[in-house]
Protein backbone atom coordinates (compact mmCIF):
# COMPACT_ATOMS: atom_id res chain seq x y z
CA UNK A 1 0.00 0.00 0.00
CA UNK A 2 2.77 2.43 0.30
CA UNK A 3 4.00 2.00 -3.09
CA UNK A 4 3.83 5.10 -5.21
CA UNK A 5 5.59 4.16 -8.41
CA UNK A 6 5.96 1.39 -10.01
CA UNK A 7 8.87 0.29 -12.34
CA UNK A 8 8.37 -2.48 -14.96
CA UNK A 9 11.39 -3.57 -17.61
CA UNK A 10 10.93 -6.38 -20.01
CA UNK A 11 12.97 -7.74 -23.13
CA UNK A 12 10.47 -9.35 -25.45
CA UNK A 13 7.43 -7.83 -26.49
CA UNK A 14 4.57 -10.87 -25.54
CA UNK A 15 5.59 -9.65 -21.62
CA UNK A 16 5.63 -5.54 -23.01
CA UNK A 17 2.27 -5.95 -24.20
CA UNK A 18 1.31 -7.98 -20.20
CA UNK A 19 1.91 -4.18 -19.18
CA UNK A 20 -1.40 -3.25 -20.29
CA UNK A 21 -3.15 -6.21 -17.49
CA UNK A 22 -0.63 -4.93 -14.84
CA UNK A 23 -2.45 -1.20 -15.74
CA UNK A 24 -5.94 -2.73 -15.59
CA UNK A 25 -5.57 -4.81 -12.11
CA UNK A 26 -4.08 -1.57 -10.23
CA UNK A 27 -6.98 0.43 -11.51
CA UNK A 28 -9.26 -2.90 -10.50
CA UNK A 29 -7.91 -2.49 -6.76
CA UNK A 30 -8.51 1.09 -6.43
CA UNK A 31 -4.55 2.47 -7.66
CA UNK A 32 -5.34 4.13 -10.69
CA UNK A 33 -3.07 6.67 -9.45
CA UNK A 34 -0.21 5.02 -9.12
CA UNK A 35 2.53 5.64 -12.28
CA UNK A 36 3.58 3.02 -13.99
CA UNK A 37 6.65 3.28 -15.64
CA UNK A 38 8.28 1.06 -17.60
CA UNK A 39 11.53 0.02 -19.95
CA UNK A 40 13.62 -2.84 -21.74
CA UNK A 41 13.85 -3.53 -25.54
CA UNK A 42 10.56 -3.69 -26.74
CA UNK A 43 9.88 -0.01 -25.36
CA UNK A 44 13.25 1.05 -27.06
CA UNK A 45 12.32 -0.15 -30.11
CA UNK A 46 8.72 1.24 -30.53
CA UNK A 47 8.44 4.61 -28.91
CA UNK A 48 4.88 4.62 -29.03
CA UNK A 49 4.38 1.03 -27.15
CA UNK A 50 4.79 2.79 -23.50
CA UNK A 51 1.63 4.17 -24.35
CA UNK A 52 -0.34 1.58 -25.59
CA UNK A 53 -0.22 -0.36 -23.00
CA UNK A 54 -1.07 2.51 -20.77
CA UNK A 55 1.83 3.31 -18.98
CA UNK A 56 2.96 6.72 -17.88
CA UNK A 57 6.35 6.88 -18.37
CA UNK A 58 9.05 5.31 -20.73
CA UNK A 59 12.84 5.53 -19.46
CA UNK A 60 15.31 4.73 -22.04
CA UNK A 61 17.94 2.74 -19.38
CA UNK A 62 18.83 2.89 -16.24
CA UNK A 63 20.14 6.70 -15.95
CA UNK A 64 16.91 7.95 -16.97
CA UNK A 65 15.13 5.99 -14.66
CA UNK A 66 17.09 6.99 -11.64
CA UNK A 67 16.57 10.52 -12.63
CA UNK A 68 12.75 10.10 -13.13
CA UNK A 69 12.97 8.29 -9.19
CA UNK A 70 14.72 11.36 -8.05
CA UNK A 71 12.38 14.16 -9.77
CA UNK A 72 9.08 11.88 -8.21
CA UNK A 73 10.38 11.71 -5.01
CA UNK A 74 11.43 15.61 -5.03
CA UNK A 75 7.57 16.22 -6.15
CA UNK A 76 6.77 13.99 -3.45
CA UNK A 77 8.18 15.75 -0.81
Amino acid sequence: EDVDLLMISVLILNKALRVADVVRALAARGRSDLPVVVGGAPFNHDHLLWRRVNANHHCRGAAEALALVQRHRQAAA
